[in-house]
């Protein structure tokens, strides 16, 4: 309308201004030359209105042949323009849909017939969400053009296109809004990207990467179990070493146990014989008045014989093959048996004595040598202790095991004695033997039982771990 309105405008001024200047000018000439005659000045009027309606009629068609030339060129460049759009939308390799505001489908091109197995004449003129969208898809759709609408700026969303044989693909579009003079959707453009094969490799790389992963995982995890596996591997055999180290120390005592056994065995009887002669003597020269000036002398050695006698006892525990009767005893029986003589030495040297004791089974020993056991560790646990010290005798018992523990409050132990403990006639004592533990060690390698020893600055506890029943010493 508007390349109408304005020429016929411009011609419509054009023609009255040049009316205007004749007019005037012509009335103005005619006036001035013949204002007398006015025959002869009607006549000009006659002749000047055919000049002018012949004259403008010339000037009309010149104008009107140069309008509509300008816009037959006007219409050769829109139609040329149409159609370079409409080549390069059709040999583009893109999806472009052009559709009006109620979403019918104005444009069709190739790349959407190639696409959806449609002809551009199947589709002009039908709802695109009728046809080409899955219905699950087509609120999304519609909430696209009703967003678009009230936007100036294009939307991009992605959508499965249905195609003829009822095949999904999926499309990346990026619709466009175009409006009209006043201002409303003429036409809604939408051009979309087939992505359907780039949606399936990202689909297979994020499978594969999922499965990458659980392959790292998996593993990972077999890694770690290994490395778990291998630290205790190497655990147990750093305890398998420490145990075969702590057998051969264990080895070596019982042998030094075993040497010194045998040499008292062998000889205890016969120094011991010849001791008693002597005490024998001793004791009738005691007795006689004429010996009186040398009582104390006579008592100092037979005090001493007693001390040299008690000695080579110790000895005598010491040997390997001794023979020894055994029978069903309770520890808790026999220490609560010993309890007064303990506490007798405790409180000799201002010390006290606690019992910890808990229901143990029964075990197969000796009593005798259970009592040496108990007392030997009892009375070390009260030396090491200063005035006021508390000793604990307890027992209980722990997976297969029966424990008997003596716990002091003492110092500890160094640890260059910790390592020497039970070795004959090793002691930290100024009047000691060395030989208490030795006899420990002794008695507890012959029932199978195991000595342990844990030292710290607090205070020192010694573990003798028994067998259990089933498993009876013979």
């Amino acid at each position: 309308m508007k390349l109408i309105i304005k020429p016929a405008i411009r011609i419509s001024l054009v023609y009255v201004m040049i009316g205007i200047i004749w007019v005037a000018f012509s009335d103005s000439l005619l006036l001035y030359l013949l204002a007398s005659d006015i025959k002869q000045l009607t006549v000009m009027q006659t002749y000047k209105g055919w000049v002018y309606v012949s004259g403008t009629g010339l000037l009309l068609y010149f104008l009107l042949r140069r309008e509509l030339r300008i816009r037959e060129q006007k219409e050769v460049l829109l139609e040329n323009e149409k159609k370079f759009a409409s080549a390069v939308v059709n040999t583009a390799g893109a999806l472009v849909l052009v559709t009006d505001s109620e979403g019918r489908i104005i444009k069709f091109n190739r790349a959407c017939e190639k696409i959806t197995g449609y002809s551009d004449h199947e589709v002009i003129g039908v709802h695109i969400w009728n046809l080409l969208l899955v219905s699950e898809e087509v609120a999304v759709f519609q909430r696209v053009f009703e967003v678009l609408k009230t936007s100036k700026e294009s939307v991009e969303h992605e959508a499965c296109l249905v195609n003829r044989n009822g095949d999904r693909r999926v499309i990346a579009w990026s619709n466009t809004i175009l409006f009209d003079n006043q201002g409303l959707v003429e036409y809604i453009i939408c051009t979309g990207i087939d992505i359907t094969e780039r949606k399936q490799i990202e689909y297979e790389l994020r499978k594969h990467r999922a499965q990458l992963e659980e392959l790292v995982t998996e593993r990972t995890t077999d890694l770690i179990q290994a490395n778990e596996k291998l630290k205790q591997e190497m655990t147990e055999r750093k305890r398998a070493e420490e145990a075969r180290k702590q057998m051969e120390k264990e080895m070596v005592r019982l042998e030094q146990l075993n040497l010194i056994g045998e040499m008292a065995a062998g000889i205890a009887h016969e120094i011991r014989n010849p001791m008693t002669t002597v005490r024998g003597f001793l004791q009738v020269f005691q007795s006689k008045d004429s010996f009186m000036e040398f009582r104390d002398y006579l008592e100092l050695m037979i005090k001493e014989l007693d001390s040299a006698n008690s000695i080579i006892t110790e000895f005598l525990y010491l040997a390997k093959n001794k023979a020894v009767d055994v029978e069903k005893l309770n520890l808790n029986t026999i220490i609560e048996t010993l309890l007064p003589l303990m506490q007798a030495d405790a409180a000799n040297s201002e010390k006290y004595t606690n019992l910890e004791l808990t229901d143990i089974p029964d075990l197969y020993l000796n009593e005798k040598e259970m009592r040496q056991l108990i007392l030997n560790l009892v009375r070390n646990g009260l030396e090491a202790m200063s005035p006021g010290g508390n000793l604990t005798i307890k027992t209980y018992l722990e997976g297969q095991e029966v424990v008997l523990g003596v716990q002091d409050q003492g110092t500890g132990i160094e640890p260059g004695s910790l390592e020497k403990l039970g070795t004959p006639f090793f002691t930290t004592k100024d009047q000691g033997t060395g030989l208490g533990l030795a006899v420990c060690y002794s008695i507890a390698a012959r029932y199978n039982a195991v000595i342990k020893v844990d030292t710290s600055p607090s205070g020192t506890t010694f573990f003798v771990r028994f067998r259990r029943p089933q498993q009876a010493f013979l």
